[in-house]
């Protein structure tokens, strides 16, 4: 784990901000992303039985997780906002930055719509941390644009980028999609290897 570290985005993200956002997406399909999960986790070389999600809210990709086919071993997340205890999975407080697990203790690392409410200055911040905890990928779910775009999101600037995350760490293993019938708005996953 790193020093600690706070951006502006963090700030607003542990505001009521954060807490609005929540209530706001307590309903997403979960069997849709648990399928789209299991599709995702097939493509993989080698299993991923224990699985971390940096930014996990209060749970609902792990619960989706929790519903694919061979069911990871070990789910783990952790939130810049404290959601007190998941039933189902070790929950941590902590952001991108400062992830509170020790080396290599997942296989596989993600985020859903975290890393694009960091602003390009701090991804290398975040690029380290993923791959100082995961032990054979990391996996990113967020929207794409070719060349980074700054939107203007619930009266914040600075809060939401679009951009393309190819070169989040070296070793590129693929890229995919995952639109409305998945349980996404549209997204990109990138999936790297260690």
């Amino acid at each position: 784990m790193t020093d600690a570290y706070d951006t502006p985005q963090l700030k607003v993200w542990k505001s009521q901000f954060g807490r609005d956002w929540v209530d706001r997406n307590k309903s997403l399909n979960a069997l849709a992303r648990s399928v789209a999960f299991q599709r995702i986790l097939d493509s993989l070389k080698e299993p991923a039985r224990n699985i971390l999600e940096v930014g996990c809210g209060p749970g609902a990709n792990l619960m989706a997780l929790r519903q694919v086919g061979y069911m990871p071993k070990e789910l783990a997340g952790m939130d810049p906002m404290n959601f007190g205890t998941l039933e189902f999975a070790d929950f941590k407080v902590g952001d991108c930055f400062n992830v509170p697990y020790p080396d290599a203790s997942f296989d596989m690392v993600f985020t859903s719509g975290v890393l694009m409410h960091v602003e390009a200055k701090d991804l290398p911040r975040a690029s380290l941390e993923f791959s100082r905890v995961a032990r054979k990928y990391i996996m990113l779910i967020e929207y794409y644009c070719f060349e980074e775009e700054m939107i203007s999101w619930r009266g914040h600037d600075n809060l939401l980028f679009k951009r393309n995350y190819r070169n989040f760490l070296p070793n590129l293993l693929q890229i995919g999609f995952l639109g409305k019938e998945d349980g996404w708005d549209d997204c990109n996953v990138w999936i790297f290897s260690k």
